[in-house]
């Protein structure tokens, strides 16, 4: 059971990021299984989609992608525009971060992505990009307090330092 003292989900975190590598790395060498789990995880999409996973993403990542998208399949009725996202933000982050593995991301890592994603008054008078930085860091949120701990029940997973207060941002608008 974890406790919400951060440090002890640390401890805990780094143990299950070792078993979690050791696993990747297994399931890396063998492509019938790598295959099979991104498949499943971009089912009715659009094949552009299995084919960023295979080509444009490590297979560390991907793997991690797909195993996420396949576990929120159970926890939730994750919608096919609602999967399009998710990839979509994860392999991005993933890209602007030449694929440096998802375990070994830290807070500024996902603060220099996010904050690439602003652009100036000028370049988006509507201030769409704001949608994107909020929607994206909703995503990080979910994907990392899943990440750090897959087995906990997603209603009880506490919230990791890598995407603790990370803040969203108003809208100029008003609605």
């Amino acid at each position: 059971m974890w406790s919400s003292n951060s440090e002890e989900i640390g401890i805990h975190y780094n143990i299950y990021k070792e078993d979690v590598q050791k696993e990747i790395f297994t399931q890396e060498s063998d492509t019938t299984i790598f295959d099979q789990k991104i498949e499943l995880a971009t089912e009715g999409l659009e094949p552009y989609y299995l084919d960023h996973l295979k080509t444009r993403v490590s297979r560390k990542n991907s793997i991690i992608i797909a195993r996420y998208i396949l576990s929120m399949r159970i926890e939730t009725n994750l919608s096919l525009n609602h999967r399009r996202g998710i990839i979509t933000s994860l392999k991005m982050l993933s890209e602007f971060l030449s694929n440096k593995p998802f375990p070994e991301m830290n807070r500024e890592d996902i603060l220099s992505y996010l904050e690439s994603l602003r652009k100036s008054d000028a370049s988006d008078k509507m201030h769409k990009c704001v949608s994107t930085y909020n929607q994206r860091a909703i995503t990080f949120l979910r994907f990392f307090k899943w990440l750090y701990a897959p087995n906990t029940e997603a209603s009880k997973r506490e919230k990791p330092k890598i995407v603790d207060n990370i803040p969203t941002i108003k809208r100029k608008e008003k609605s």
